[in-house]
């Protein structure tokens, strides 16, 4: 009877490269940009905690994470020798020299966050709706836009990726008015599948790099020339066009049926109107925005991750409370350009919060706190009126 063959050797791609770890060696292999390999060996130290039953699994598990991040830094830095970032405009390297890192956070990270704004808007405050579809749907936006960029299509991929986005959102629309499935978890049962759909896209692959990849950006800074702030210009029209579009839209017969559905369905069905179709209508444009906002950070940041979209539902609803809290409720108009400031808001916190040394671990217990205290805050001043008023009654009283 033969014996069963066991190996103690693992690894992990890298870009343009494998690193291999064995029992007592670990080699790295990188291809160079001129073709030749670029070869690096480390020897597997053995320490005290490798015999000790369950530490020796948690320090393990630390020590593979940092070694396989410093091999992957160490291959992103081979593979691109050599390389050159492309020219800056004369208003960005002003914009870098006089601009402090959080107003540049925070401008710039506008246009890919301004979607999700805008899309919590409209399912969470005009059509009532809880939905959780969000996180799935913007890393869905992220890989079909870095997919379509790798293959040399970056301007086509923003529109698909608002076509998947769109089917997203009708598949959370149809559990929840076909099936009865209520609209928390028919968003998140979607949101569940989507984790295996945006690995598929992404090539059952991780993470999808295009450090190489012409991009947006870097397409219309070759268009407008090196002295245009191409970066800004595309952030600018972006926000504006999805804000536009939007209010735009919900103008419309349709739109205000929309409006009308999240108000007082029982009405919009006595009124002949199907209130299947417009929350499906609703789910599918709001989760469209959503992949766009995807599929502008992923080309904005030359790379698509699996985990990107984790806790977009969170900054995005931040983004619409603090615009809420501090521009008041008016018409449409108002509505959306606070959620849009509300966005820019939340991204000088979490700016200033990293300049002040604030851990990463910790920025997504900064925005729950960000989010409790901007849904409290009515509540709190309304109290705070109330004791103002019931003070200067007792001091009337008193006279």
């Amino acid at each position: 009877m033969s014996k069963e063959f066991r190996t103690s050797v693992g690894g992990q791609a890298l870009m343009e490269g494998i690193m291999m770890r064995g029992p007592e060696k670990i080699c790295c292999a990188v291809r160079k940009p001129d073709g030749t390999i670029d070869l690096s060996y480390d020897t597997v130290t053995t320490h005290w905690y490798n015999k000790v039953p369950l530490v020796r699994g948690v320090c393990n598990m630390a020590e593979n994470l940092y070694k396989g991040y410093r091999y992957l830094m160490h291959a992103a830095d081979i593979a691109m020798e050599g390389e050159t970032e492309p020219a800056e405009s004369k208003l960005d390297k002003w914009f870098e020299a006089h601009a402090t890192p959080a107003v540049q956070n925070a401008l710039m990270a506008c246009a890919a966050f301004v979607g999700v704004a805008l899309a919590l808007f409209l399912s969470f405050r005009v059509l009532n709706i809880a939905d959780m579809t969000t996180d799935g749907a913007f890393t869905l936006g992220c890989a079909v836009s870095a997919t379509a960029a790798v293959a040399g299509h970056p301007f086509l991929g923003l529109p698909l990726a608002m076509l998947a986005g769109a089917a997203a959102g009708f598949v959370t629309a149809f559990l929840q008015t076909r099936l009865a499935v209520p609209s928390i978890l028919a968003g998140i049962i979607t949101n569940t599948g989507l984790y295996t759909v945006n690995l598929a896209v992404m090539g059952f692959s991780s993470n999808v790099p295009m450090l190489k990849t012409v991009t947006i950006f870097t397409a219309a800074q070759g268009a407008l020339g090196e002295g245009a702030p191409a970066k800004l210009l595309v952030a600018v029209v972006i926000t504006v066009a999805v804000c536009a579009l939007l209010i735009a839209f919900l103008g419309t017969r349709l739109g205000l049926s929309i409006r009308a559905t999240g108000d007082n369905p029982d009405m919009v069905r006595a009124s002949s109107i199907n209130t299947a179709f417009t929350v499906t209508v609703g789910l599918c444009i709001a989760n469209a925005m959503t992949a766009l906002s995807g599929a502008v950070l992923a080309q904005y940041q030359r790379s698509a991750d699996i985990n990107l979209g984790t806790g977009m539902v969170v900054i995005g609803l931040a983004s619409l409370i603090i615009g809420e809290t501090l521009f008041g409720r008016g018409g449409m108009w108002v509505k959306a350009v606070a959620a849009v400031a509300g966005s820019v808001i939340y991204r000088f916190i979490i700016a200033l919060a990293l300049r002040a040394n604030v851990p990463s671990e910790c920025l997504k217990l900064i925005s729950a706190i960000i989010v409790a205290l901007a849904i409290a805050a009515p509540a709190l001043r309304a109290k705070a009126a109330f004791r103002r008023r019931r003070a200067h009654a007792g001091k009337e009283a008193a006279r």
